[in-house]
């Protein structure tokens, strides 16, 4: 064993367990669970864990991890596995235009510890601000990328494109004014 958590309040949804015991961990893999585990793997790093919870995979649904896209993003190790959380939800932070430098500069940059699953707003470029424009965005400076990023020049372009659509139609157009019903 290379690690014991020892003591802790382990809640385990999917077990159906919720008490106070220790975790013995191999490799990364979890090898047992049970009382006094310490005494049997003396050989084992212990990290006395009494008065914390212990539990597995928790998801934080709504975060903003890219920063540079906004003035509220916050860099995704410091809400994710620094708090305790290996996996984070951004919700919709990027737009389909800065998508692609996003996922390179943050959610597979080598660095990046924490599981980003990330939702894409559905427009070219995201309003992330009240001031926000293109150009002040912080994370192109730093991301080279190699690989063009194209958008649709028109909404009439992204209807020949539209596909995914469970009803089949295309994005309503909203370039001959007001939407109708």
């Amino acid at each position: 064993m290379d690690l014991i958590l020892a003591g802790g309040r382990v809640i385990d949804p999917a077990g159906g367990f919720d008490g106070q015991t220790d975790i013995a961990i191999s490799e990364d893999t979890i090898a047992a669970i049970g009382p006094d585990l310490v005494t049997a793997h003396p050989e084992a790093n212990v990290r006395r864990v009494d008065g914390l919870l212990v539990t597995p995979g928790l998801i934080d649904m709504h975060v903003h991890v890219f920063p540079g896209l906004g003035n509220f993003c916050l860099e995704p190790d410091l809400v994710g596995v620094g708090m305790g959380v290996p996996t984070v939800v951004d919700a919709g932070t990027s737009g389909a235009a800065t998508f692609e430098l996003a996922r390179r500069a943050v959610i597979d940059h080598p660095e990046t510890r924490t599981e980003i699953v990330a939702l894409m707003d559905p427009n070219s470029l995201y309003l992330a601000t009240k001031d926000f424009i293109c150009h002040k965005l912080h994370i192109a400076k730093t991301c080279a990328t190699s690989t063009p990023i194209t958008q649709p020049t028109s909404w009439s372009a992204m209807a020949t494109s539209w596909s995914g659509s469970r009803s089949g139609r295309a994005p309503p157009d909203r370039t001959q004014g007001a939407h109708r019903s």
